[in-house]
């Protein structure tokens, strides 16, 4: 009864210590809480489909089927806004189920404002300034690429020119 007891404790606590926030190394701070905090417009990670629709005001002019993944078994499926200059990963549980934005891609036109105020035309040196203590400089390349975070949950900037070209937020699955 007693190892039962202690074994019943050891898991309980095993299971609080994995639940606990895993302590980021390098430059990147709280990973999770910049890409599930970040926005690039109205637009979020985790935003339901419905919403996504409805802020955009449109439909995809592409929608292609959703494939299952072979990392996870989830759904995945891309839609594209070619006249909006946005790219967005959705993904589900279930081929028929509710998705939720998994990626999201930004290039020209899209006039969208990120969180701290970065849009397509920014300066690389304002990247660099308003994500300065986010930013992982293992992963960036100095006037081509500044990635905030960094695994499975990463924002982009592609640099050209000295100027973002392209904005992207995405999760990742193993």
């Amino acid at each position: 009864m007693k190892n039962r007891y202690a074994s019943l404790v050891i898991y309980t606590l095993f299971a609080f210590f994995l639940s606990l926030p895993c302590p980021v190394t390098g430059n990147a701070n709280n990973t999770s809480s910049i890409v599930f905090e970040e926005f690039v417009g109205p637009l979020k990670i985790g935003m339901p489909a419905k919403e996504v629709k409805k802020v955009l005001k449109q439909k995809p002019e592409y929608d292609g089927p959703r494939t299952e993944r072979q990392t996870d078994g989830n759904f995945e499926q891309t839609w594209l806004y070619p006249q909006l200059g946005i790219t967005i990963g959705m993904g589900s549980e279930h081929e028929n189920s509710e998705q939720g934005i998994e990626s999201i891609i930004i290039v020209s036109p899209c006039t969208f404002i990120a969180k701290r105020g970065v849009r397509i035309g920014s300066e690389e040196k304002e990247v660099l300034r308003v994500y300065k203590k986010d930013i992982n400089n293992a992963e960036s390349t100095k006037g081509k690429l500044i990635v905030v975070g960094g695994g499975h949950e990463s924002l982009f900037f592609k640099i050209m020119n000295g100027s973002v070209s392209k904005v992207a937020i995405r999760i990742a699955v193993d």
